[in-house]
Order: C-alpha cells, then structure tokens, then sequence
C-alpha cells in the first residue's frame, strides 16, 4: 500500500498539487468524496494557490527565454541601438564611438560576452535603457 505522504516527481504538476491539496482540505471538512461544492474560504485559498503557481511558472520561463538568446543577434542587437538612438557615425566622434568599433570589434571576433557587456555599459553611461534581449 502507498504511503500518501510520499509525494513523486510527477505527482507534482500544478493541476495535481491543487487537487491533492483540494481532495485533503475537503476531506478534513467531513466531506465524502468530492461530491459537495467548495465554499467560502476553501475556494479563495484554492485560487490563491493556483494563481501564485501560474505567476512562477510564467516567471521562469521568461527568465529561461532571456538566456538562451543568440549572443551574436544581441551583439548585432545593441549596436544597431546605439547607432539608431545616440552613436555618432562620423569619424570625429568621441568617445562613446570608440566604445562602439571596441565592442564590435570584439563581436566580430567571437568574443559576445565582452562586447554585449561593453555595448550595455556604453548605453547605461549614456543614459539609456538597456534594450530587451
């Protein structure tokens, strides 16, 4: 016989945590089964529960999206940014332009990393906000 206070790894999506969760508060209640309908605040914990899974799960996979992002699109990303938006095209510039040819510089060479980080500092010195990836 199954111990029920062992609960699975697939025992434990959303929709079958709230009905455990559902199935044992309406037990406690002295209810047979599920037979009678969910009142007062049996319903309102209920839909607290569901509604904060929701919210995490929407959460994480926005953060997992963010991460996977191709680092030479972005490298390409930002620098179009700034070149629409504050970056000076001609060749007496200033500084904010040598910080630019560096990053993409570093772009073209493969190193993403050093470049998306110093096109993000670039736009941040200079006051903008940093575009989504």
């Amino acid at each position: 016989m199954a111990d029920d206070s062992i609960v699975h790894i697939a025992e434990n999506s959303p929709d079958a945590v709230a009905y455990k969760l559902l199935e044992r508060i309406t037990f406690a209640n002295g209810a047979s089964a599920m037979r009678e309908p969910i009142r007062g605040p049996i319903f309102a914990i209920l839909a607290l529960v569901l509604w904060a899974t929701a919210t995490a799960s929407v959460a994480q996979s926005t953060g997992q999206e963010t991460l996977s992002a191709d680092p030479r699109t972005r490298c390409a990303q930002l620098i179009a940014f700034w070149q629409r938006h504050g970056g000076s095209k001609s060749e007496g510039g200033g500084g904010g332009d040598i910080a630019r040819k560096n990053a993409e510089v570093d772009c073209g060479a493969g190193r993403y990393e050093s470049g998306i980080r110093a096109m993000e500092e670039l736009l941040r010195r200079n006051g903008y906000t940093v575009p989504p990836g």
